[in-house]
């Protein structure tokens, strides 16, 4: 008698969770951003039918996203079209030299990108090509993707004029911050490589012979250089900033803002500069100076999304 009791308690609390899973899918399950929502939105960051963009990107920034980071994949390869390509980073997890020195083999099929939720997602979708990189490979999708990503294995850097990023300058695509700022934007790292006399060596001097596994489980050497951590700490893309203001346009994604600058743009600044003594590594004085500069940037973007 007492179980028979239990069993009609235990139906009645599942018909009333079923009850309010019901409300609850009804009224708030559909409430976060939609594919179509983001799709009017893009049209704000400046980006173009057929463009070739970067894109370096954080979920939680745009806010709650109906299905989450594949609603965004699917509204940004619907905006950009097969004409055009889209690429974002698939880095490791860890700073290079201590991915390295304590290596598991990197496999282009399945190791996963660090890089946020929107770019593992983009990673796995269909018709998404990897470059073969240990530490700095690139996904990409669209137009002449398989071109774009291949022959970064030779690279003796990651970024050298073998790899994709010499690709991202030399045919100017655009880059795209989605809730970031200049912090996250690895064209630089290829502006290290790209300009001439670059006064600072970002790199240690040893060449690692690095074995990975590409899609079809083969096992390749990569030989690379590594990034010295010393420097890396140094690094702050924001010393850019008041030389790159006036070729950012301002949108926004969901709750987002979006910076959206061309390469040419990027790597002249870095010419500009270089050619004035100073680099993104920083001197003594720009640090100093650092603060200020930050909340320049803060206030810019505050000030530009009045009038989106």
């Amino acid at each position: 008698r007492n179980i028979s009791k239990n069993m009609r308690g235990v139906r009645r609390l599942k018909k009333i969770i079923k009850r309010h899973s019901v409300w609850i899918n009804k009224n708030w399950g559909n409430r976060g951003l939609s594919e179509e929502s983001l799709l009017n939105d893009l049209a704000s960051t400046g980006l173009k039918k057929g463009d070739h963009v970067m894109i370096h990107s954080s979920l939680s920034s745009i806010g709650v996203v109906n299905q989450g980071a594949n609603t965004v994949i699917r509204a940004l390869k619907k905006y950009i079209t097969k004409d055009g390509q889209i690429v974002m980073p698939a880095f490791i997890g860890s700073n290079m030299l201590n991915y390295i020195e304590n290596y598991q083999i990197w496999d282009a099929k399945s190791s996963p990108s660090y890089n946020g939720k929107i770019t593992e997602c983009f990673r796995k979708s269909e018709e998404v090509i990897r470059s073969l990189h240990p530490t700095h490979s690139l996904s990409a999708w669209g137009n002449r993707a398989h071109e774009f990503v291949s022959g970064h294995e030779n690279g003796i850097t990651p970024f050298d004029e073998k790899t994709p990023y010499r690709k991202l300058i030399t045919n100017n695509y655009k880059i795209l911050f989605i809730g970031l700022d200049l912090f996250s934007m690895t064209l630089c790292r290829a502006g290290d490589d790209y300009v001439d006399n670059y006064p600072v060596n970002p790199y240690l001097d040893k060449i690692y012979e690095v074995p990975i596994k590409d899609f079809n489980g083969r096992k390749l050497i990569v030989k690379t250089k590594c990034h010295n951590p010393i420097m890396s700490e140094r690094r702050r893309n924001m010393f850019l900033f008041p030389l790159l203001k006036d070729k950012m346009h301002i949108g926004r994604l969901g709750r987002a803002h979006t910076i959206l600058l061309e390469a040419k743009d990027v790597i002249n600044a870095q010419e500009e500069l270089t050619r004035s003594g100073k680099t993104v590594y920083g001197t003594p004085e720009d640090f100093l100076n650092f603060d200020d500069m930050i909340e320049s940037y803060n206030n810019f973007i505050k000030k530009s999304l009045k009038t989106v």
